[in-house]
């Protein structure tokens, strides 16, 4: 097998174990909506999968960045590998804000009731860093599985707000029992800035081509 095709072997697997490691994170997550706790296997399983989702996402950026080395041109011309970029950066700043602050705030929190024990606000930007989870590391999947795109850079990054949008106000509505309206507005809010960091960040890499 060629140098390139065990990089780029190795580049799928990094977005495979990083998805996996996301979706089941949040599956779990979803589960402790209805149950309305968590406890400390569940805590265990939580930062296990997150370890999973970092091994995945450096597995993913070292394999890309051989990638990257080996035609830079023809890279930056890529509106594709653009939009993947971007996503990944936003991958890396929802993972070191889940690792580093929900983790240790949930480890205080295990076994009593979910919403409750939780600051106002807390509840909501953990299911919308759930969210932007599942939904940028399935996008930097599929990305990274397709050859080419008939797509502008653009057009990629709107797809994948969309699917944001869909994904936290689908989340939204299936916890709105267990969320105040004060927590509802604030998925909204950090949504909207989730959305405006996604613009920066592409009106970054598109300059910067």
């Amino acid at each position: 097998m060629e140098l390139y095709q065990l990089v780029t072997t190795a580049h799928i697997i990094g977005a495979v174990l990083g998805a996996g490691g996301a979706v089941a994170s949040d599956l779990l997550f979803l589960k402790s909506l209805k149950d309305k706790r968590i406890d400390k296997i569940e805590l265990s399983f939580l930062r296990m999968m997150s370890v999973l989702v970092w091994v995945g996402l450096g597995l993913l950026i070292a394999s890309g960045v051989a990638l990257f080395v080996s035609d830079p041109t023809g890279y930056l011309a890529s509106d594709k590998f653009l939009a993947k970029m971007t996503i990944v950066i936003l991958i890396a700043i929802n993972g070191l804000v889940f690792h580093f602050l929900h983790i240790p705030f949930l480890k205080k929190k295990t076994n009593v009731k979910l919403f409750a024990s939780l600051p106002k606000g807390e509840g909501a930007v953990l299911i919308l860093s759930g969210v932007v989870s599942a939904v940028s590391w399935f996008s930097a999947l599929v990305l990274g599985t397709l050859r080419g795109l008939p797509y502008s850079y653009e057009t990629i990054m709107a797809i994948y707000v969309t699917l944001l949008m869909i994904g936290a106000f689908g989340t939204l509505g299936s916890a709105a029992r267990d969320l105040a309206a004060a927590e509802r507005r604030i998925i909204i809010r950090t949504a909207v800035g989730f959305l405006v960091i996604a613009l920066l960040l592409a009106y970054v890499v598109v300059g910067t081509a």
